[in-house]
């Protein structure tokens, strides 16, 4: 009634047109403090909201990965995750005993049809109080775990392709940039438009960065053909 979970339209309408089951596994779990506990059940609160509206095809279940295991272990977790695109973090809290500190995995792997998208969605940027973290956390929820949806519902993965042979900005120059692409289930590539006949029509998107040499008729032919094929 108070609108808190409602999702947004779109969102119905892109979990509706499912035809096959995902299945979410959240990693935030197990006994932690009240702001992260608020962040753990808002989670469960907007995938039930999503299940309701996709019927049988939205599943999902809560698991603590380091339940149970050694610091050793724990740590071997971390990587294993973090070569997924899953992200851990450690929470530092006041007791009696003085400062604590506990590994968190604010973090979700989405499944689809045999592939599968990370979902982090701890927003702990510089700047932001703990309380500030978990509220923005909570907004972001819809929008991150739909876009890893409709990421994986997509017939392919889109292809966005950096231009060279122009001078352009080198990969060191554009890493981060190409990094948040690839996070976003984006396949990156270079290609040199100085060779061949054509820019492939495969992809999607071609980005021309900063380039300091002047373009010869030859290739603004193609990059004429590419943008009208």
């Amino acid at each position: 009634t108070e609108k808190r979970y409602s999702i947004l339209p779109s969102s119905k309408s892109l979990i509706k047109s499912l035809d096959d089951q995902v299945f979410i596994e959240v990693y935030l779990d197990g006994n932690v403090n009240s702001g992260v506990k608020r962040l753990r059940n808002a989670v469960e609160d907007l995938l039930l909201s999503l299940k309701a509206e996709s019927g049988q095809n939205i599943a999902y279940q809560f698991n603590n990965p380091i339940k149970g295991i050694s610091k050793d272990e724990q740590q071997n977790i971390v990587k294993l995750f973090a070569s997924k695109g899953l992200m851990a973090t450690s929470l530092s809290s006041e007791t009696d005993e003085g400062l604590s500190n506990q590994l968190i995995f604010p973090c979700a792997l989405v499944t689809y049809k045999g592939r599968q998208f990370a979902v982090n969605f701890l927003e702990n940027q510089i700047g932001y109080t703990p309380e500030d973290a978990i509220n923005h956390s909570v907004i972001n929820l819809e929008y991150k775990f739909v876009n890893a949806i409709k990421k994986l519902s997509l017939y392919r993965r889109q292809v966005i392709a950096f231009a060279e042979g122009h001078d352009e900005l080198m990969p060191l120059e554009t890493y981060d940039f190409e990094q948040t692409l690839k996070d976003n289930w984006f396949d990156v590539k270079r290609i040199n438009i100085t060779q061949g006949y054509k820019i492939p029509e495969s992809i999607d998107l071609l980005i021309i960065a900063a380039p300091r040499k002047m373009f010869e008729e030859k290739d603004k032919f193609k990059i004429d053909q590419y943008l009208i094929s």
